[in-house]
């Protein structure tokens, strides 16, 4: 049987699913444009500057948090390496705080959020020893890969600590990984969980009140690295890139980070496989898929 391939939603269309605008309107309002045109140029892969990608997101009401991922996913990754180390460091801030570890494979080992209820099945999971606060931590469940609906586990992360591994995975694409579609739901959902408007500025301020500074840990130096090189096309430097951002999303919380990847991708680059997740209908192989490659603007 032959399948239609799978169609692979732009920025721009993410932007106007969550501003609820019609094209034009969101041209006027975020760049004075009376006509769509440029927007649809977009949409069909011009390069944006950052510029005006955080214009577009101004004007649909995208949060000052989730302003480094729509850069990321129009083309700008650089963008958004400091604030994922930021959030990073701040999620360290808040363990200290709380005095509990931070594992790289499952979190906070032991964790429950204080005052939270959880059942698996119709069974209700007696609260972990090591208590943490809703306010600054969260506890996302882990899914049975043959069962969807199936809690099997649970993961306690600081809330900015997961949300800059959800920024990694859904942000940076590696070559092969295919994202599903509904991508606009990913962000509404991050706009819920993370209503907060944090931003750059106020991570650095909390690290820099902890005493401590904002740097680069290595994956992402090396990220910026190869986003910097020259004599290799833009479209290969972010495919590069991506997988040291990834590696380093793995390397801050294995088990979030491939629970992430799983439910934001259709195909995973690592393995070539299809998503458990997701429906058998939609499997493919990864030779025959990958992501559009964006042009550059001369």
């Amino acid at each position: 049987m032959k399948v239609a391939p799978l169609a692979q939603s732009s920025w721009v269309d993410e932007a106007l699913a969550i501003s609820k605008k019609s094209k034009k309107r969101l041209a006027l309002d975020a760049l004075g444009h009376r006509s769509s045109a440029y927007l649809n140029r977009l949409s069909s892969g011009v390069l944006p500057t950052a510029r005006t990608v955080r214009r577009v997101a101004e004007a649909a009401g995208i949060p000052i948090h989730l302003v480094p991922l729509l850069q990321s996913r129009a083309g700008h990754p650089e963008e958004s390496l400091e604030y994922l180390a930021a959030l990073e460091h701040v999620g360290r801030v808040f363990c200290a705080q709380s005095k509990v570890e931070l594992d790289p494979i499952v979190g906070v080992p032991e964790g429950w959020v204080a005052g939270t209820t959880w059942k698996v099945g119709d069974e209700p999971q007696k609260p972990r020893p090591v208590l943490v606060p809703g306010r600054t931590f969260e506890q996302q469940p882990l899914l049975d890969p043959s069962d969807p609906l199936r809690i099997i586990d649970f993961v306690v992360l600081p809330r900015p600590t997961a949300l800059a591994i959800d920024l990694a995975i859904l942000g940076f694409a590696r070559r092969g990984d295919v994202l599903s579609s509904g991508n606009a739901l990913a962000f509404a959902d991050l706009m819920k969980r993370y209503g907060e408007h944090w931003s750059l500025d106020w991570a650095k301020k909390i690290v820099g009140d902890a005493g401590e500074r904002v740097r680069l840990p290595r994956l992402l130096s090396g990220a910026r690295d190869i986003l910097r090189a020259r004599g290799v096309a833009a479209s290969a430097r972010r495919a590069i890139a991506s997988e040291f951002v990834q590696a380093w999303a793995d390397s801050t919380c294995l088990k979030y980070a491939r629970q992430r990847r799983e439910t934001t991708y259709v195909v995973v680059a690592e393995t070539g496989s299809v998503s458990p997740h997701l429906p058998a209908l939609i499997q493919r192989t990864r030779q025959s898929l990958f992501p559009p490659q964006l042009k550059e603007r001369k």
